[in-house]
């Protein structure tokens, strides 16, 4: 082979080697949420090798922060990426992710926000884009409306689904969501009329929905997909 078409096309490769290693950027928010309390969060897709989870708290609290990879359903090392018992300044940490993983966040009643930012090339972030852009609509599943304290068994038999719960009244509402065996999924504590939260279930199966509310405030919970 010509040694001269060699060296052209090692030159090129190199080339495109540098322009593709230049081309990542940070793309921040590419999901967040915002709570109190524990939430296990959808299943995300990470495009990337590299991810940042961002997180704050308005209060001065205690937040933990696991991310789960759904291939193995395992924890990734570090196994606690975010451990803080006093949390108040925005911090944020980096690490290497699989195709798709779940965050558990665990914090106390003050609210927290959490973002994850991807680090993508050009590629990639079209990936993401697309992904944003084929979410389908949400279907309905099951809604409850109630007052006071009340304990709902729900068959959620295809997953993942979201549920919401809307507090419509003065007064104080906890949730709690749990599957069998006793496997916290989401628990949340509103104080504030039309304060809401949301969560999702990641495993098929029934989930107790615990409301532990004031006698007389009314609230809203659906089940959508």
């Amino acid at each position: 082979m010509n040694k001269k078409f060699l060296c052209c096309f090692s030159t090129m490769v190199f080339l495109a080697v540098v322009l593709r290693a230049d081309d990542y950027r940070w793309i921040k928010g590419t999901f967040s949420w915002k709570g109190n309390g524990t939430l296990t969060t959808q299943v995300i897709p990470l495009f990337g090798e590299t991810y940042r989870v961002n997180y704050s708290s308005v209060q001065k609290g205690a937040l933990r922060i696991t991310v789960v990879d759904m291939a193995t359903r395992r924890p990734l090392p570090p196994k606690e990426l975010v451990k803080t018992k006093q949390l108040l300044q925005p911090g944020s940490k980096s690490a290497s992710g699989p195709q798709k993983a779940v965050l558990i966040i665990e914090g106390d009643s003050h609210p927290w926000e959490v973002r994850i930012d991807q680090y993508l090339d050009s590629m990639q972030e079209w990936d993401l884009m697309n992904f944003q852009k084929k979410q389908a609509p949400e279907e309905h599943l099951a809604i409850w409306t109630g007052t006071g304290s009340e304990e709902i068994v729900f068959d959620g038999k295809s997953a993942p689904w979201k549920f919401r719960v809307v507090q419509e009244g003065e007064g104080v509402v906890n949730v709690a969501v749990t599957s069998d065996p006793a496997k916290l999924y989401y628990k949340t504590h509103l104080h504030n009329p039309a304060q809401s939260g949301e969560g999702w279930i990641t495993t098929a199966g029934t989930v107790t929905i615990k409301v532990t509310a004031s006698n007389d405030t009314d609230w809203t919970i659906e089940a959508v997909k």
